[in-house]
């Protein structure tokens, strides 16, 4: 620890946290390259979907080309681009978050229990889904840049559900029902293997090359030639029949009770899955949304309080000014690493408490329902926040309550 605490005490701060040397502001500033990196993947999949062309007279399949050896140099240029952001961020990232798992694993000063710890915290960083997802991203940037398969800067995109609240929630109403999905296309299959044995004894004529073979055959041929049509059903792989005919009751049976379970039942039961989830992630959303345009991030205060006081002193938005200029969240972050990246034996008395805090998740040290601009306007009454977020509580799970009741009158 010695000679950390001096370059601590001695250096300039890039000199011992390297990464403070480009991001003063760390976390905001991180958030800025997720952006950069946000719009250096958009402007590549525009710039492949636009100027990447077919080769002409090429026999290869799937052999493209640029359409002018400019187009190829800016799309090098935008994707080397990318990968340097996003190599930045993972080593900025990886800077911050190895050295707290580090800490937190850390039970013995011996070298060998050091090295275990560093490979443990360096692990559990590799885990985490957010720099999985951004080292894949790396990958097809990586690839698209030394190879020829320069398409692959196409999947650059999807990093818009990571960033964009609203695709995300579009997103996690698919992925949360993803345990009942399975379960629901499981089911549908079994019902199909059901319908495709009864098929293969009874009408195997009608089906005609479809399940000459055997049922599992005849299975796969169901589920995938009677969904391909746009309709789930069967009479786009048998023969019609007939009233009069001697197989009419029964592929009158056959034909519509499988419609009924299948197209009708099975698949109104998954949009009634990803419907009801949808709406949670929605209502989640938006009062994810109205709770940051209507009250202070730190404090929890009323916007329309901070606003009226704010205006009595002359200040014309207070609700920005506060966020900004007041109680800024990104000095509180800073606050934390500052703390974390500290000797312990440099500790002052109340960083000393925080820091237990902080490590307890207790949130006494913030302060909640106090602001330097409502506590100088001598008549103003602060209103009790633990009441309203109570109160703000008990409307929430009212929400929960008539999700449930709906998502039970759904099935």
């Amino acid at each position: 620890h010695r000679p950390r605490r001096w370059a601590q005490m001695n250096l300039p701060d890039g000199a011992h946290r390297p990464f403070q040397l480009f991001l003063t502001d760390d976390a905001w500033r991180m958030q800025q390259l997720l952006k950069w990196a946000l719009a250096l993947s958009i402007t590549l999949g525009i710039h492949v979907g636009t100027f990447l062309v077919p080769a002409q007279g090429s026999r290869e399949r799937g052999h493209l080309v640029w359409v002018s050896p400019l187009a190829q140099e800016v799309a090098a240029v935008q994707g080397g681009l990318y990968c340097t952001v996003t190599l930045i961020w993972l080593s900025l990232t990886a800077c911050i978050k190895v050295s707290m798992h580090t800490q937190r694993l850390s039970t013995s000063n011996r070298p060998r229990w050091r090295c275990m710890a560093n490979a443990r915290a360096l692990l559990n960083f590799l885990r985490e889904p957010p720099i999985v997802w951004r080292s894949l991203l790396l990958l097809c940037a990586l690839t698209a840049l030394v190879s020829e398969h320069v398409w692959i800067y196409a999947f650059l995109l999807t990093d818009c559900f990571c960033q964009s609240p609203r695709l995300a929630t579009v997103l996690g109403g698919v992925v949360s029902p993803l345990r009942s999905l399975a379960m629901t296309s499981l089911g549908a299959t079994i019902v199909t293997f059901a319908y495709a044995a009864v098929g293969f004894h009874y009408f195997r004529k009608d089906f005609g090359h479809y399940c000459q073979d055997s049922v599992i055959v005849c299975t796969q041929n169901i589920v995938y030639q009677s969904t391909r049509n746009g309709i789930v059903g069967l009479s786009s792989m048998m023969e019609k029949v007939m009233p009069g005919d001697d197989m009419w009751t029964m592929r009158v049976v056959y034909d519509v009770s499988f419609f009924v379970v299948t197209g009708i039942m099975l698949l109104n039961t998954v949009v009634a899955l990803i419907v009801d989830s949808f709406s949670h992630q929605r209502r989640g959303a938006d009062a994810r949304e109205t709770n940051q345009e209507t009250e202070t991030f730190i404090s929890c205060i009323d916007r329309k309080i901070i606003d009226t006081v704010a205006a009595a002193v002359g200040i014309s938005d207070g609700f920005e000014y506060h966020e900004q200029h007041l109680q800024p969240k990104w000095d509180y972050m800073a606050f934390i690493f500052y703390l974390r990246e500290k000797d312990a034996q440099d500790y002052t008395g109340p960083e000393q408490i925080i820091k237990n805090l902080v490590k307890q998740k207790d949130i006494n040290w913030v302060p909640l329902g106090r602001s330097k601009l409502l506590e100088e306007d001598k008549s103003h009454i602060q209103e009790d926040t633990l009441a309203r977020i109570e109160k703000q509580g008990r409307h929430i799970l009212g929400e929960l309550e008539g999700g449930a009741r709906s998502k039970q009158l759904l099935l």
